[in-house]
């Protein structure tokens, strides 16, 4: 099967690439560029969040937050209100 497979795309290359290189080029040109869009705002909010976790507030806060005795309520709380304050979810 994946003979077949590699075969069909060999034979679209050798026959049909030239009728739809232009296409091909477009399309990766906007599939890079939406990749690179999403790649660079996930580092950009990550940074901005792992700044705010190295202020001191941000420890106090987090340091505070362990005192909750109850595991569910500290994870609920804890999450909810670190992401708030980093505008990150990964980094709360």
């Amino acid at each position: 099967m994946l003979g077949a497979f590699l075969t069909g795309i060999v034979v679209v290359m050798l026959f049909g690439f030239s009728a739809s290189h232009d296409e091909f080029a477009d399309g990766s040109n906007t599939a890079v560029a939406g990749a690179m869009l999403a790649t660079m705002n996930t580092a950009s909010g990550y940074g901005f969040g792992a700044l705010i976790a190295a202020v001191l507030g941000f420890l106090v806060v987090a340091q505070r937050l362990q005192s909750i005795s109850n595991p569910l309520i500290n994870e609920a709380v804890t999450i909810n209100l670190l992401s708030g304050i980093t505008g990150s979810s990964s980094a709360g």
